[in-house]
């Protein structure tokens, strides 16, 4: 990332799960670690992929039950994502992803270029540099507050803590993506602390 400048245009975007019945985690758990609570591996899951900017806070929440390919991923790009950052941008706007294989795949590489004015070259395997992670942590705590009982219930949570969440917080959090950057290129490239 090294030379990348920095535009309040960025839309930072990534796809988490969240569980149900994990509503006694903290964070994330290493896969050697004791915990008592652990997830129950059949209780099911809701997949959500969103989209946010320093600019506007939230943009686009979308969640599934299947798992995330590169043709689900095109439906989300091209119908809610790409719209409504023409909405918002309609001068131009940077689309980050990280370097998933379904987002390097060729037909999202495609419609990137035909539809996305600008793609920022996203270092691979860098979750601390991206923003939405920490927008991820601060849903998931709430709707795990909320104790859901069915998958139902969990993904209508998930999009009524969504649309709690303010846009300020969110802002917030985006703000935070140039010290992200500056801290990456002083630890050269190694593991920083969001």
């Amino acid at each position: 990332m090294q030379g990348f400048i920095f535009s309040p245009e960025i839309i930072f975007t990534d796809a988490s799960s969240i569980w149900l019945f994990d509503n006694n985690h903290q964070g994330w758990f290493h896969r050697d670690a004791k915990n008592e609570m652990s997830i129950d591996k059949h209780s099911g899951k809701v997949h959500v992929w969103g989209a946010v900017s320093m600019m506007y806070g939230k943009l686009v929440l979308v969640t599934f039950r299947q798992n995330l390919d590169s043709e689900l991923l095109y439906r989300i790009l091209l119908e809610d994502l790409i719209p409504e950052a023409n909405h918002y941008y309609p001068n131009g706007w940077f689309l980050q992803m990280d370097n998933d294989s379904k987002n390097t795949s060729g037909v999202i590489q495609k419609l990137v270029r035909e539809k996305v004015p600008n793609n920022i070259n996203w270092p691979s395997r860098s979750p601390d540099m991206n923003p939405i992670e920490n927008v991820w942590k601060l849903l998931k705590q709430r709707v795990r507050k909320r104790l859901p009982q069915t998958i139902d219930e969990l993904e209508d949570m998930i999009h009524e803590e969504w649309n709690r969440i303010s846009d300020n917080d969110i802002i917030h959090i985006c703000e935070s993506f140039p010290d992200r950057v500056d801290k990456c290129i002083a630890a050269q490239g190694n593991r920083i602390k969001y």
